[in-house]
Order: C-alpha cells, then structure tokens, then sequence
C-alpha cells in the first residue's frame, strides 16, 4: 500500500491522504468514504519532502497577493518529463524537477509562467489578505477617501 493525496472540493481546494494500492483503488475508497463530496479533482501518489512546503506568491492585479504551492508546479514539470523516468512521476519529481527548483527559484516561475496558466492553479491559490486592526478601520472610516454613488 502508498499513500495517495486525494484533492475535491467545490469552490476550494481541500485534500486528503489515503492508503491504496494504487491511484484508482484511492479514488474509489474516497468516493466510498466521500460520497457527499462532488468527486475527486486529481489523486496521486504522494511524496513528502520540505520543498514541497513553500509557495510562489504573486501580485495581482484585484490588489492581493496569492500563494500557490510549489508542490503543484513541480508535479506539473514531473508530469511532463516523467516518459525519461520510465513514467514513474515520483522518479522525475526526486532526480530531476526538485533539484532544479531547488538549484533556483526562478525556474519555478518559468515553468509555471511558461506551461501552466491561472486556471490550473487558481483552485489551489490562497489569497493572502493584509491583518488590519480595529483602530485602521476606525480611522479609514473617519478620514478615508469616499464615493457616494
């Protein structure tokens, strides 16, 4: 048995370890245990390692700033160089993708910038939002610029 990452959810990304035997049996325990869920958006076998805890962020143009995982980038890259590791993503992932992630971090951005677009990793995207005290709102509202419409 190896552990699959199950990710689902509508509207969010949320994921969820499972022991199978392999990526099927995994979507099918889920599925099983799951059923008031709308299905599973990718399941694959998963891999523990500390690059896998960092994000990309990234300024947008709605003025927040937007995490995505670096785990997601990498397990593109892997995807597409995984027929030189004999299909075997987690192979491509540990001899190749990982080291050069890690070599600099500007290949992360150009993998993603130049083979994924927004709409592969919106969904796992977490917008950061600046913490604000009670006494900023206080004082925007006293003296901030105003519209009356």
């Amino acid at each position: 048995m190896k552990k699959y990452k199950v990710t689902f959810g509508v509207g969010g990304y949320r994921s969820i370890l499972i022991d199978a035997k392999n990526e099927d049996h995994a979507c099918d325990l889920f599925n099983e245990d799951y059923p008031e869920e709308n299905g599973v958006h990718d399941c694959f076998e998963h891999l523990e390692h500390d690059f896998f805890k960092k994000n990309i962020f990234i300024n947008m143009p709605d003025g927040l700033k937007y995490a995505v995982p670096v785990e997601l980038i990498a397990r593109s890259r892997a995807e597409h160089y995984k027929d030189e590791f004999d299909n075997d993503v987690i192979r491509s992932l540990l001899e190749d993708t990982i080291p050069l992630f890690e070599s600099d971090d500007y290949e992360v951005h150009d993998w993603a910038a130049n083979n994924m677009n927004w709409d592969d990793v919106k969904i796992h995207s977490i917008a950061l939002k600046k913490k604000v005290s009670d006494d900023e709102f206080q004082e925007q509202w006293v003296n901030g610029e105003y519209e009356v419409k």
